[in-house]
């Protein structure tokens, strides 16, 4: 099963970007990593909400949900509207197979680049890199500062 969504910058209340996911937790639909330069620009410029338009629906069907949003908003490189879509749509990589030659490509890519992978970390550095992450992407999907006054108020 699928869903659509759609990002709204709030400085405009103007969508500004429609995907598809289909995880079970909409993930996708709040993650702000695998974007494109265009979509982190306005990300770091203001706050953004996110609607799920459609859930529950074949992968078929969301394709085709997104490419009728990406008409009726328009993409911004085409000059046609607000959005920083690159495509019209409808051509979402679930399971989608890398051959061995990208595998090798990307692998290639990573050779010398410096990764944590196989140090330990405590429980405690775990739980801290969790929370900073969370917290940094919540407060640009959230108004969080009205949140914790609410919650400081007893709201």
């Amino acid at each position: 099963m699928a869903y659509v969504y759609q990002h709204i910058r709030l400085d405009k209340n103007q969508v500004f970007y429609v995907g598809i996911g289909s995880d079970s937790k909409n993930k996708r639909a709040y993650n702000s990593t695998n974007r494109t330069k265009f979509w982190k620009t306005i990300f770091d410029k203001t706050k953004i909400r996110v609607e799920i338009i459609k859930k529950n629906i074949s992968w078929d069907d969301a394709c085709e949900l997104e490419k009728q949003l990406i008409k009726k908003y328009g993409r911004k490189d085409l000059n046609l509207g607000t959005l920083v879509n690159l495509t019209d749509g409808g051509d979402g990589a679930n399971g989608c197979k890398r051959s061995d030659e990208h595998k090798k490509i990307l692998s290639e890519r990573m050779k010398g680049k410096k990764l944590s992978l196989g140090i330990k970390k405590t429980e405690e550095q775990k739980r801290k890199i969790g929370e900073g992450i969370r917290n940094a992407h919540l407060e640009k999907m959230y108004d969080l500062d009205y949140y914790r006054a609410n919650l400081l108020l007893g709201g």
